[in-house]
């Protein structure tokens, strides 16, 4: 009995303490940017700038953002407001405002995360799975002069895995112009999911047979959702999901490296262990440094599961502290998990959000998708 009322104690004061010290960035709901400097890490600080891109209490909200710098330096933020429903928002000032909603296309078989990457002849390359795992979708996107983008017909790659198949992370670009697709899937028969990558040499036109990253027990149910970054001395670095048995939400983060362009990968090994465990998404710092974006376990009373962030110099081998992006501790359950992380200039490193809160009193839900900047000092 003591202790449940010393804990109770400790989770009152602790709340007291946010409310009084902690600024709220998601308090204004307007489009205007904020400059208040939240948290810093290491020589990475997050606060220079943080903006809504939307802010809605539409439940059919999906979310799953993906962010993108255009061939004309604006940032440009993809959203699902439906199954298969996407649209856009385009910042021509680095994200401390946005522009109008508007369509991009329909597909109700491609409800998974949609992901974007700039392709060396200036088109952004779109990715998105059917939820079904039956198939990958593949669009492009030309930017026009009046700020709109044009898109192409959807097309779909054979399925790598005989059971399911799955993207897992944004395409990578790589120093030579080619691409490498992070997927991972299960074949019939197995017990276990593997991660794998793809590559193409022509801008997405055609892809290779998958080049397998991890395949095994891993934590329990084998390695899934992976995140690349090349680093400026030629190496891949692949961060991989591995669940456990306590469910999808728990397990570690395992490490794999290529210095053959994906061709060839090291044997996984751990790389973080931080309880629970969402889709890594992954940055490269000015200082070559990586930047992670994860689900996390940093505790704060009633919410521990939420995003954070952390960094490292040497290739993903050790991670500096995990530190939450955001949280408002007055309003009870506050849920933040697809994100998309971008180096978006030099020495900044642009992060988009999903984030639903469920307000305790009055009862009410809001759903917003948040846009918030790093800067390497």
């Amino acid at each position: 009995m003591k202790r449940n009322l010393l804990l109770l104690l400790i989770t009152v004061l602790f709340i007291i303490a946010c409310k009084k010290n902690v600024s709220d960035p998601a308090s204004d709901i307007s489009n205007a940017s904020q400059t208040m400097v939240v948290q810093k890490i290491n020589n990475l600080q997050i606060g220079k700038i943080q903006s809504l891109v939307l802010d809605t209490a539409d439940a059919t909200l999906q979310s799953r953002p993906a962010l993108v710098r255009s061939n004309n330096g604006y940032l440009v933020c993809f959203y699902m407001k439906a199954i298969g429903d996407v649209y856009y928002k385009i910042s021509t000032d680095f994200g401390k405002t946005w522009g109008g909603q508007i369509a991009a296309f329909t597909n109700a078989t491609l409800s998974g995360e949609i992901q974007a990457t700039l392709l060396a002849n200036g088109k952004i390359l779109l990715t998105a799975y059917k939820d079904d795992g039956t198939g990958i979708g593949l669009v492009t996107a030309t930017i026009n002069g009046n700020n709109t983008l044009t898109f192409s017909s959807i097309t779909f790659l054979a399925p790598q895995f005989s059971r399911y198949v799955y993207t897992s992370g944004p395409v990578l670009m790589l120093k030579n112009g080619s691409l490498v697709m992070p997927i991972w899937g299960e074949n019939t028969g197995d017990t276990y999911n593997s991660s794998a990558v793809i590559i193409s040499n022509n801008n997405g036109s055609t892809w290779g047979s998958k080049i397998t990253v991890a395949s095994g027990i891993g934590e329990a149910s084998g390695f899934t959702e992976t995140g690349l970054m090349q680093m400026t001395n030629g190496d891949i670095v692949a961060i991989l999901r591995a669940s456990n048995l306590s469910g999808e939400s728990y397990g570690k983060y395992y490490r794999s490296i290529s210095t053959t362009n994906g061709l060839a990968w090291t044997t996984p090994t751990v790389s973080l262990d931080i309880t629970r465990v969402g889709r890594p998404s992954l940055a490269r710092t000015a200082s070559n440094g990586l930047f992670l974006v994860c689900r996390g376990n940093v505790f704060i009373p009633f919410l521990n599961a939420r995003n954070v962030y952390q960094t490292s110099w040497d290739e993903g081998v050790t991670w500096s502290p995990p530190l939450a992006i955001d949280y408002r501790p007055e309003t009870g359950f506050f849920l933040v998990d697809n994100y998309d992380a971008l180096t978006i200039q030099s020495g900044s490193i642009g992060l988009v959000s999903n984030i639903h809160t469920e307000y305790i009193s009055p009862p009410s839900q809001q759903y917003q998708v948040k846009y918030f900047e790093f800067s390497d000092e």
